[in-house]
């Protein structure tokens, strides 16, 4: 799953050769590798760099400890966890250029803060569907629940999956040279039915069960809102349609093709390394989801919108385009935070 996994192969695949073949050589789609994903994960390093730790700040600074909503707390830990993902994409780029070079416990640990990253996002993602469904559709009978001690209970119930999550990926993965003499930060070679269980579970906890339960979420939650439509549901029902379409099609490709390589469905040598180029490319179309995650989660919303022009303004940095997130003054000083019934639309 991870990107060191997939750009520089072990391929333990047996062809069979007649005398006049040659062995099927990966070259072309390791030189594709090197050459493409470096830039893009530099690319996603510091797009998702400045959007997630610009959420961060802002929690920080304008949400008070005892005013955060449950809401803010999951916001504010699906930002950390990106934080953590992108910061561990410029080891992959530079293993994707020239092969591993940090030693056996940096590939551990960079791994660990890789899945944790990428667990804990999704798991996140999920928790924040369920949220938004017992705020619009059990409203009364989860106003007790839905708030910030039970917040932070789930958040450590999040944390500790993640963890536990990424423990086979992290135990099974070390360094070693390839076929080809470049050093690897991958399974060992003889770890591979543990590759292909821990790709089965990337599929099963990274989509499967977490698209279920937003598909269900967000499917009862516009049923919901479409029983009394007015303006503001109308635009948070658009916004539902467009987190889920997201996550969909950002992690859909990735992890059907991740299937397809590591249970090795295509044999003949052709489409193995068609498989290869295929992975490299939803590979980076997911990754590149933490970098949206800031725009879907937090600067569509009011509130953050309203905190995020303070801080421009604070800071003498307030570009044209800030205009139109300006409020009067008394607006951020007049108005109460929002409630449970208000909260769903300021998210969404």
């Amino acid at each position: 799953m991870n990107s060191s996994f997939t750009s520089i192969p072990l391929d333990t695949t047996e062809y069979t050769y007649d005398s006049e073949s040659t062995p099927c050589s990966y070259e072309s789609s390791r030189t594709f590798d090197s050459v493409f994903l470096p830039i893009l994960y530099y690319l996603m390093f510091a797009f998702g760099l400045i959007g997630n730790a610009l959420v961060i700040w802002v929690l920080l600074r304008y949400i008070r400890l005892k005013s955060r909503s449950m809401t803010d707390i999951y916001v504010f830990n699906l930002a950390l966890l990106d934080l953590i993902f992108v910061c561990t994409l410029p080891f992959w780029a530079d293993y994707t250029a020239r092969g591993w070079h940090f030693g056996a416990f940096m590939c551990k640990t960079v791994t660990a803060l890789y899945m944790f990253g990428f667990y804990g996002g999704i798991f996140f993602i999920t928790l924040m569907s369920v949220d938004r469904y017992l705020a619009v559709v059990h409203a009364v009978a989860a106003m007790k629940a839905r708030k910030p001690t039970c917040g932070t209970v789930a958040t450590v119930i999040v944390w500790t999956a993640a963890i536990f999550a990424s423990i086979p990926m992290i135990v099974f993965t070390n360094t070693e040279e390839d076929q080809t003499g470049i050093m690897t930060c991958d399974f060992a070679s003889e770890y591979v039915n543990w590759k292909r269980y821990c790709y089965l579970e990337t599929n099963i906890l990274g989509l499967l069960l977490p698209f279920s339960i937003m598909l269900f979420c967000y499917s009862q939650i516009v049923q919901n809102l479409l029983r009394c439509r007015n303006t503001r549901k109308e635009r948070a029902v658009k916004i539902i349609f467009i987190v889920v379409i997201v996550f969909f099609v950002f992690w859909t490709p990735y992890n059907v093709v991740l299937l397809l390589h590591s249970f090795q469905f295509f044999h003949d040598c052709f489409n193995s390394i068609n498989i290869n180029y295929a992975l490299t490319i939803t590979e980076t179309l997911a990754f590149s989801h933490c970098c949206l995650n800031p725009i879907i989660y937090a600067f569509v919303g009011e509130k953050f919108k309203k905190y995020l022009s303070r801080l421009f303004n604070s800071y003498a940095l307030c570009i044209p385009i800030c205009k139109k997130f300006v409020y009067p003054e008394r607006s951020m000083s007049s108005q109460s935070q929002p409630t449970s019934d208000q909260e769903i639309f300021v998210i969404l």
